[in-house]
């Protein structure tokens, strides 16, 4: 079984020319990696409540005398189910800023990395921001050091949106802006898709400690971080 998480959409920007993000992870059926099997049990049960608010004929269909999906099934349901906080999350319930908050974990680290291809529209000098409320929760959690720290801001240059109007606020409250990159041969001028949070220690000699890193495809705006899925 493999459970797969990228930030790119189906559409074919994302595909072809964007920087955006992927992570995957392979359980073989019979092991007991009881947090891996939790997360695809978390994974299946989003794909099922999407399948029930879509037509899902061709599934439903037997091909060769089995329907398509019917041994993946039987390889979900031998899974152990312990209870496992999941590290695959989404938006049913809970926003995905209470969820990725809840899972960094304490310790004052010293190094916060945010990056986004949309950003909050709207947001004026006289308004708080999304990535200063975010701050400012991870300093209060104690997850993010108060002082002496690298706070870096990735964006896309002409599509910055509400950032544009905060920026040298933010700038004068220590964060960098910096314009995303890519190594590929063609792609120097590729624009930034994905959407993560990465928080870290400061290593020795300059190096990066411990770290935890979100990826996801919910926007660092207030609709894409802080509300659920409507039902």
């Amino acid at each position: 079984l493999r459970l797969a998480v990228s930030t790119g959409n189906w559409t074919a920007e994302p595909l072809t020319t964007s920087i955006d993000m992927f992570w995957c992870a392979d359980l073989v059926v019979g092991a007991r990696d009881l947090q891996l099997a939790s997360d695809i049990r978390a994974a299946d049960d989003l794909f099922c409540w999407l399948r029930k608010r879509c037509s899902d004929d061709l599934l439903q269909q037997t091909f060769d005398g089995a329907r398509p999906d019917e041994l993946f099934r039987e390889a979900i349901d031998r899974l152990p189910a312990d209870g496992r906080r999941p590290r695959f999350v989404d938006t049913r319930k809970e926003t995905m800023r209470a969820q990725v908050m809840e899972r960094l974990n304490k310790g004052g680290k010293g190094h916060l990395v945010i990056g986004s291809g949309y950003y909050e529209q709207g947001v004026s000098e006289d308004t708080e921001s999304l990535i200063e409320s975010l701050h400012d929760q991870l300093v209060r959690d104690r997850k993010l050091a108060k002082d002496d720290v690298a706070l870096e801001l990735v964006l896309n240059e002409d599509s910055c949106q509400g950032l544009y109007e905060c920026a040298e606020r933010l700038v004068g409250k220590g964060w960098k802006l910096r314009r995303p990159g890519s190594h590929h041969k063609g792609h120097g001028n590729a624009k930034l898709h994905a959407k993560y949070l990465y928080l870290a220690q400061h290593g020795g000699k300059g190096e990066i400690g411990r770290a935890q890193i979100y990826i996801g495809s919910g926007n660092f705006s207030r609709a894409g971080f802080e509300s659920t899925a409507p039902h």
